[in-house]
């Protein structure tokens, strides 16, 4: 039974990601179509990401974080869901969990 349920919870758990924290410069910052498009130097480096919070206050701060890091050089800190490192390419598209300055 317990050889069982180890199997069975490598089966249904073996391929979840954690989440991803990276320090990140952006390269690229965009607006359009009422979105936010970033290009990163890591994980956004081959594809625009998105800025896609659950209400436009939340898209709001965070574009102002984007703008701050952007304009000043400063790296900006990203949560990413769907990558196991901060040497893998994000999809396009893709949406961070959480932004914020990093000093």
């Amino acid at each position: 039974m317990k050889k069982q349920l180890l199997i069975c919870s490598f089966l249904c758990c073996g391929n979840a990601l954690a989440d991803v924290q990276c320090s990140e410069k952006l390269t690229e910052l965009h607006t359009g179509n009422e979105k936010v498009y970033f290009k990163s130097d890591q994980t956004c480096k081959d594809n625009f990401c998105i800025l896609a919070f659950q209400n436009e206050k939340a898209n709001e701060r965070a574009y102002s974080i984007l703008l701050a890091g952007y304009v000043s050089s400063q790296s900006i800190a990203f949560q990413w869901r769907d990558i196991d490192s901060c040497d893998s390419s994000n999809k396009a598209e893709a949406a961070p969990a959480f932004v914020g300055m990093k000093n």
